[in-house]
Order: C-alpha cells, then sequence, then structure tokens
C-alpha cells in the first residue's frame, strides 16, 4: 500500500499545471440577431443560392457550434425555445381553400376529411435523429404551417431543440401550436411524424394537441391516385412528377442525424441545409394537396380508376357508377387491362344500384374480354331468370372455352365444377 501510494504522490508532481484556457469555462454561444422582417421564400432561396456561389460550402460551417440563421429565443410554455418563423406569398390561395376535400376523403377512404378545413389545419413535418423508434429518438426540428387566408400568405414556425436537455420546454412549445388546429396535413405522418411526437409527449407528461381526427396524409392519397404513374412516392418524387419542382442540392433526409450530432458535437455541420429542407417539405404539402384534390372526372382513366376503387371499397356505388363510366368514355382510349377493371367496377356498382338485370350487358362485354368469372356471372343470371336453354348453353361453352385456356389450379377447378353444375341444370352434356 505504501509503494502505491509513493507512486500516486510522484505522478502527481509530474503532472503539469492546467492552463488557464484549459481551465477557463466555454464561453456560451452568441445568440443570432433577431431580423426585424423575414424575406418570401424566394427571396430566401435565391439569397441561399448566392452564399452558396460566393463561397465555399466549408465555409458556411465556420462556426458550427452557432444555431442556423433565423432562429431567435422565445418563451415557451415550460420556458426558453428557440424558434424560425417566415411568412411567403401563397399563390392561389382561394383556390386552395376552395379545393374538393370530398376527393381527399374518397381516396384516402377516410370520410372525416370531408371536415378538413384548411383554414385550420397545420402542415406538419419532423427531423428526428432516426428513422425507428424508441425513447432514445429525438424529434429535434418540427415544422408547423399554416394559411393566412386573408393576407394571402403561408405562415411555417419551425421548432429547434438546441439541446436534449431543452426536449421538454421545445416539445411543450409545439404541443401550444397543435393545440391551435383542429386538423393536420402530413406526408406519411400516420406512420411516422404522429407516432413520434405523441411517443415524446407521453414521455414527458406532456397533452398531445396533435389532431388525430382529422389527418390528412397525403403519402397514401398520392399513392392511391398516382402510384401507377411515379417511380416511388416519395415526396421528392411526387414533387418532381406532379407539380414540376425540383430540388437543386437538397439534402437528403438520411443525412439530418449526422447534421444534429455534429451540431451538438460543435463540429462542422450541416444543419442549415437540414433546416431548409425541413422548410421545403412543409411547403411542397399545399401545392401537393391542392393537386390530389383535383376532380376525378376529366382526369387520366388511372386516376378515374383509382377513385373507382376507393368508392367500391366504401360502398359509394354512385361516386363509383359514375368514375367508372368516366374512365371508360375518357381520352385517350383505355387499353384492354384498363377496360377490364373499368367495367368490373361499372358492373358491381350497377348491379348494387340497378340489380342484376342491368349488370347482365357488361357481363357479356367483360366475357368477350376474356373474363370467366364475368362469364359465370352471365350463366348466373340467365339460371336465376329462367332464360331458354339454347341462351343458357351458349354462355356455357363460352365459359368452358375460356376454362380451357387456363392453367391448372384451384381457381380453375372450382369454376369447372360450377360451370359443370350449371351444365347438368340446363341439361347440356359435358364437353
Amino acid at each position: 500500500m505504501g509503494d502505491l501510494r509513493d507512486r500516486l504522490r510522484r505522478a502527481a508532481q509530474m503532472a503539469p499545471p492546467p492552463s488557464a484556457e484549459a481551465a477557463a469555462p466555454a464561453a456560451p454561444a452568441a445568440k443570432e440577431p433577431t431580423e426585424p422582417g423575414l424575406p418570401s421564400v424566394r427571396a430566401r432561396l435565391r439569397r441561399r443560392e448566392e452564399r452558396s456561389a460566393a463561397r465555399p460550402e466549408a465555409s458556411a460551417a465556420a462556426e458550427p457550434h452557432r444555431l442556423p440563421p433565423g432562429f431567435v429565443s422565445a418563451p415557451g410554455p415550460l420556458g426558453e425555445t428557440w424558434v424560425r418563423e417566415l411568412r411567403a406569398p401563397l399563390e392561389d390561395v382561394e383556390e386552395l381553400l376552395a379545393v374538393d376535400v370530398g376527393t381527399l376523403a374518397l381516396l384516402a377512404r377516410d370520410d372525416r376529411l370531408r371536415r378538413l378545413d384548411l383554414r385550420r389545419a397545420v402542415f406538419l413535418d419532423t427531423e428526428t435523429t432516426s428513422l425507428s423508434g424508441g425513447a432514445g429518438v429525438l424529434v429535434f426540428l418540427v415544422g408547423l404551417g399554416r394559411v393566412d387566408a386573408q393576407a394571402g400568405e403561408f405562415c411555417l414556425r419551425q421548432h429547434f431543440m438546441v439541446s436534449p436537455t431543452q426536449e421538454r420546454s421545445m416539445l411543450a412549445g409545439v404541443a401550444a401550436d397543435l393545440a391551435q388546429s383542429d386538423s393536420v396535413v402530413t406526408f406519411f405522418g400516420k406512420s411516422f411524424d404522429r407516432h413520434r411526437l405523441e411517443d415524446k409527449f407521453t414521455i414527458h407528461g406532456l397533452t398531445s394537441h396533435f389532431p388525430t381526427e382529422i389527418h390528412a396524409d397525403l403519402y397514401h392519397v398520392t399513392r392511391a391516385r398516382f402510384g401507377w404513374k411515379l417511380a416511388d412516392c416519395r415526396l421528392r418524387t411526387a414533387e418532381e412528377s406532379l407539380l414540376g419542382i425540383r430540388r437543386v442540392d437538397d439534402l437528403p433526409g438520411s443525412e439530418a442525424p449526422k447534421a444534429y450530432f455534429d451540431f451538438l458535437a460543435r463540429r462542422p455541420t450541416l444543419l442549415p441545409r437540414v433546416v431548409e429542407h425541413n422548410e421545403r417539405d412543409v411547403l411542397s404539402l399545399p401545392r401537393l394537396l391542392a393537386r390530389l384534390a383535383k376532380a376525378l372526372p376529366g382526369s387520366r382513366a388511372q386516376e378515374c380508376l383509382a377513385g373507382m376503387k376507393a368508392a367500391l371499397a366504401t360502398k359509394r356505388w354512385e361516386t363509383a357508377k359514375g368514375l367508372a363510366e368516366a374512365a371508360l368514355g375518357g381520352a385517350p382510349p383505355v387499353g384492354r387491362e384498363l377496360e377490364i377493371d373499368a367495367l368490373r367496377g361499372l358492373a358491381e356498382s350497377t348491379k348494387r344500384l340497378c340489380g342484376a338485370e342491368a349488370a347482365l350487358p357488361i357481363w357479356r362485354r367483360l366475357a368477350e374480354l376474356g373474363c370467366v368469372e364475368s362469364a359465370l356471372d352471365v350463366v348466373r343470371q340467365l339460371e336465376r331468370t329462367g332464360a331458354p336453354r339454347e341462351a343458357r348453353a351458349d354462355a356455357l361453352a363460352r365459359v368452358r372455352g375460356l376454362l380451357a385456356s387456363m392453367q391448372a389450379g384451384p381457381q380453375r377447378d372450382r369454376w369447372l365444377s360450377e360451370c359443370e353444375s350449371a351444365a347438368r341444370k340446363t341439361g347440356v352434356s359435358g364437353a
């Protein structure tokens, strides 16, 4: 024990004294000055482009511990928060407010969206440190947008968590903002943003004011209406294909966690570009919503069929019938596969509205196009109405011909069994 004390004493005598620079506490980061007025979105984007062209990327991160531009300290329900606000002119604001929310409700298969009032809705997007769940995931940036109908502007408010120790106060500020709305518009928010925020509210004992009842998730509507034409259903892809917006030098969302951790560690960071990415995401939502809510009749046949299928699934027979007819009568003429889809929807809705006899001509047309199920529908209807033996024999012959060209399988066996049962009732010998 004595030898150990001697070695420790000698090591302490040999250690150099701490320098004054090392002993001094780090100076607090200076706050960004508050700008008296915030420019429009276009002006901001133009100014960013000018700065990017004037200096290399590394110079933008010369002071990595500083907040991204535009964030200022603001009082919140539970203490200081950091907020960035901007107001931007909103083109065609009256047209946006007059969109047919019934189209959104139909495609989303959610009648609650018929009560969506964009004057009281919040457009929301979050940035997190992981795409998975769990208590360790941080929601470090929340963008909330609103339509100011009177001013004809779109108002964006971004909440930023400068440190994990301020998570509760930041979330309290977000919850207070959400409490001002009775509906929410997101892109993939039903599966991601909503659950990340509600998990955090629960962890911190905060009341969640997330408007869960009226939640328009534009991802699901985009996939329903335009899944046939989009390479994928990401927001950026939808912007390019549907809105003609092409993001230049946009930071992928997968880079957001690293940028935030670099900020916390005071390393060079791309956090300002994460803020810009979040801004663009929120600003895109109103325009995308307006595009998705356009009337389906008069649109491409594929869009009409998407609405038809949603109407059939929700038993809106009149709507399904109208959209099926719109798909069949649109321009350019539909191909065989689309025609079959439209006729099937038309037959189902006509049967529900007017009875099987009214659907019989549609089933006949489908049988001519090679649909075995519809050919059997013809046989069934002829049996129910006691049609002449010759008519039933002709219908059975068509079914047999279609089944002969099918590969063997359980479905073919079931149809063949039904066909032979109908043949025995009709008195038609097997082929």
